[in-house]
């Protein structure tokens, strides 16, 4: 799939010369990001610092669109979001994960960075760990798709996920759920804005039976934060949180029992689940040093604990799998705005990892022989320089370079053998962009950039003499955005994104991952909001893409040309919300996304497409919020479908109906 950039060109012509795109009308903001509800408003001053305008697809999810949600895996939250994608695994601990720009979900292929107010949240293997993130206590989420952003190094090869939680204002709620398969949920949040102090508390609970047999969850979060005015130019703030998931796995079904009895659950998976804990410290300082410089500060220490029984099919063995990772790590962003036309900005981080990954070969959860038991330190970190230049009064741009560094070591304790990290020396990533306001209403943007994939686990570290590099990924995008007088936005987008030696986890159970050599991306993207009244609010967008295995070396010479597996090439999304009037409100949603391979092997053919809609209607009086929401609306079938010799599904949820009620004190 080649999208004809001069097609692209006519169509930014076009728009230049019609006339209702000049209308008279105050100049635009010049980023190239659409927001999804309302627009997010900060109570209180901000804990982050003055950034580089980005140019490319950057998206933000707003509160509004999130207030009234109620999901048993977080990651659920991005499915508004244009260009997100899932792989819903729907089982237990490991329930799903996110992806985008032609990168799978399945976790063989880390390719997003996550943060949590600043905090970067992955997992060693990349796994976004968001879970404890309950809806109430997020105030906006934003994903900035592509290459184009150095700020950050590990896994931010596709882009990056930041989310940020409440930490202001004068709030004070309570929410109450009670909805289909026995599911209970209690969300609270007291938030106080002193003179001085702003302090924020937040508590969460969660339990459910499960769409399908053997499926119970329940999970619960405790946080607080403080953030403390010390003068008008130096603010000190302490995040902590507590957060514990425990559930039992459906397992995986046969194609025939999996649409016929899609509630069951498999026999052989009847004692696999798990439960994982995450602790989460963190420090964070802002300092302005003078009237143009600014000084961001982070700190932190946090711990992943995940512990799951597993057994994928009758005749495999259940394994017992244990994740026990330890992060502590420093983030220091200098800020200066040397005039209103430049902006220079400076980062440094840096986060030391200790590392302990087991497999056991189990039965009925009953401890037997060692298939895996891995220590190692796995140390990263890099610095950036950006700067953001407003060279004339329509056209401004944006470059920046990141250097990146590794070091560690590792120890195979079933064997006592230890390797060194790779040699992976200097990695550096350049990065630029541009952003050309050709109407008030009429933005053009492109950018370009470079980011590295490496090894994880057992891959990141050389034998003797046998060092590996990493891959390297180079992506580029243009594309224009829209906003005419009338309340309507419109952003388009061409991407690509070339790979060299792109690594892939064996499934083998080794731990290790293997070259599949060459690798393409590209596709296109469009997101339209619209209000075209008060009372009406509509977005929509389309993501179009395509991901193939352009040179897999002469042994794998039959798959050349091949989809990779788990990539769909479409996803879609359609919502509207009516406010009928002060007191009833009415939101329809609809998310698509196509069939995919399961395999590099294109014969074994393609699963998981679906068209789920969700209906809410809401009452509001007073300080009282009544919601009844029903998901899955038409109670749709659908799956997520592995492959281990023969096709593995796994059902998602059927039609539930929830209802809650809120109330603001």
């Amino acid at each position: 799939m080649k999208f004809p950039f001069n097609r692209l060109s006519a169509i930014i012509v076009g728009l230049i010369i019609t006339p209702a795109t000049i209308a008279d009308q105050t100049s635009q903001d010049r980023k190239s990001s659409m927001k999804i509800g309302e627009e997010v408003i900060v109570i209180g001053k901000s804990n982050e610092i003055q950034e580089v305008e980005l140019s490319g697809s950057r998206d933000i999810l707003a509160r509004d669109q999130l207030e009234n949600e109620h999901v048993n895996f977080t990651a659920d939250l991005f499915k508004k979001i244009p260009g997100v994608y899932f792989s819903r695994f729907n089982q237990g601990i490991i329930s799903a994960n996110i992806a985008m720009r032609g990168f799978d979900g399945e976790g063989s292929s880390p390719h997003s960075k996550l943060l949590i107010d600043g905090i970067p949240s992955n997992l060693h293997v990349g796994y976004p760990e968001m879970d404890a993130l309950f809806p109430m206590e997020i105030d906006h989420i934003e994903v900035v798709k592509g290459t184009f952003d150095p700020r950050f190094g590990l896994h931010n090869i596709a882009g990056n996920v930041k989310m940020y939680s409440r930490q202001s204002g004068d709030d004070k709620e309570l929410e109450l759920m009670y909805g289909s398969f026995d599911t209970y949920e209690a969300q609270g949040i007291y938030a106080s804005e002193g003179d001085n102090l702003n302090q924020s508390y937040f508590v969460g609970t969660r339990k459910t039976s499960g769409y399908r047999d053997h499926s119970d969850l329940e999970k619960t979060t405790v946080s607080g934060k403080w953030f403390y005015d010390f003068s008008d130019d130096l603010n000190i703030g302490l995040i902590a949180r507590h957060f514990t998931y425990e559930a039992d796995a459906a397992g995986y079904l046969n194609k025939t029992t999996a649409r016929q009895d899609p509630t069951s659950s498999a026999a052989f998976s009847n004692t696999d689940g798990g439960e994982k804990t995450t602790d989460h410290l963190s420090l964070h300082m802002n300092y302005q040093v003078s009237n143009n410089i600014e000084w961001m500060l982070k700190a932190y220490h946090q711990s992943f604990d995940r512990h799951r029984w597993v057994k994928f099919t009758a005749v495999a063995n259940q394994q017992e799998r244990i994740e026990d990772e330890k992060q502590n790590g420093l983030i220091s962003v200098v800020s200066w705005k040397i005039n209103p036309d430049w902006l220079v900005q400076w980062g440094l981080d840096y986060e030391a990892q200790d590392n302990l990954h087991q497999r056991f070969v189990s039965n009925q959860r009953q401890r037997g022989a060692v298939s895996r038991n891995h220590q190692f330190d796995f140390n990263h970190y890099g610095s950036y320089l950006q700067v953001e230049n407003q060279l004339t009064e329509k056209l401004q741009w944006n470059a920046g370079v990141r250097v990146n560094r590794y070091t560690g070591d590792f120890t195979n304790l079933a064997n006592n053998q230890h390797r060194d990290i790779n040699d992976y020396g200097n990695l550096t990533q350049p990065a630029a962009g541009l952003n050309y306001q050709a109407t008030p209403s009429l933005s053009l943007f492109a950018n370009w950039g470079k980011t590295y994939q490496i090894g994880n686990g057992i891959s990141a570290y050389a034998l003797p003499g046998k060092d590996v590099d990493a891959s390297e990924n180079t992506g580029s995008e243009i594309g224009f955005q829209l906003t005419p007088q009338i309340p309507f936005e419109l952003r388009f987008s061409l991407w690509q994104q070339n790979a060299s030696d792109e690594l892939t986890a064996k499934s083998d159970g080794s731990g290790d991952f293997e070259n599949v050599g060459k690798t393409e991306r590209d596709g296109w993207e469009i997101l339209l909001s619209w209000q075209p009244a008060g009372a009406w609010y509509l977005w929509t967008s389309y993501t179009k893409q395509e991901a193939i295995l352009a040179e897999p070396g002469a042994t794998n010479a039959a798959i050349k040309g091949n989809w990779l597996n788990h990539i769909p090439d479409y996803s879609a999304a359609l919502g509207v919300d009516y406010q009928i009037n002060s007191n009833w409100k009415v939101s329809l949603f609809n998310t698509t996304q196509s069939d995919s391979y399961v395999s590099n092997n294109s014969s074994l053919g393609k699963f998981g497409d679906y068209s789920l809609t969700e209906l809410r209607i809401g009452f509001a009086t007073g300080n009282h919020d009544i919601n009844l929401q029903v998901t899955n609306l038409f109670d749709e079938y659908y799956e997520y479908v592995w492959f281990d010799t023969d096709t593995l599904h796994s059902p998602g949820d059927g039609r539930a109906v929830n209802l809650s009620w809120r109330v603001a004190f």
